[in-house]
């Protein structure tokens, strides 16, 4: 279950082993939240969706969220009301993760066009960087503009992290 923070949604998809022992990851729903995201508001729409998917509290052994005070809270998170519930379903034990995969990544799987628009910043980076001329004359345009960035990163599909950093100083260069 994650909890997007600038686009008011929450996604809840279901991880669970079939009868064949399959391994089986559904998208349960994509919620537009109205009004407040506090926990308890969460976890109406995720008992729910549940509901709807006629998915029963005792075969719930883990949860996945993301690490807003609303999914983790001690009181009124998503986690501690779902461990609850379970735990009256008769099953004691819920395991609870927090989402290791970063928010940009989460986010950027999201836009369906976002591939395109990374292949222009690329081809920009690329045709900046490929040539020393081209790129001594691109930072020296930033030294003249007293920029906040010196140069442009290059992209690798290695690490998240390299994207997100090299569309941050491209942007922060575009005003420029």
């Amino acid at each position: 279950m994650d909890e997007s923070t600038d686009t008011a949604q929450v996604t809840i998809f279901i991880r669970r082993v079939d009868r064949d022992f399959t391994l089986v990851e559904e998208l349960a729903n994509v919620i537009p939240l109205k009004g407040t995201t506090r926990g308890t508001d969460l976890y109406l729409h995720l008992t729910q969706t549940l509901d709807k998917c006629q998915f029963n509290f005792c075969n719930i052994s883990a949860i996945t969220t993301d690490g807003a005070k609303s999914m983790t809270g001690e009181k009124i998170g998503v986690t501690t009301l779902l461990k609850s519930d379970v735990k009256a379903s008769g099953n004691n034990t819920v395991i609870t993760f927090h989402c290791v995969i970063h928010q940009e990544n989460l986010c950027k799987k999201s836009f369906s066009n976002f591939e395109h628009g990374m292949n222009v910043v690329v081809k920009v980076v690329n045709f900046i960087r490929s040539k020393g001329l081209n790129h001594r004359q691109f930072q020296r345009f930033l030294s003249d503009l007293e920029a906040k960035y010196g140069d442009v990163v290059y992209y690798a599909e290695v690490r998240w992290l390299s994207p997100g950093k090299m569309l941050q100083h491209l942007f922060s260069l575009k005003s420029e």
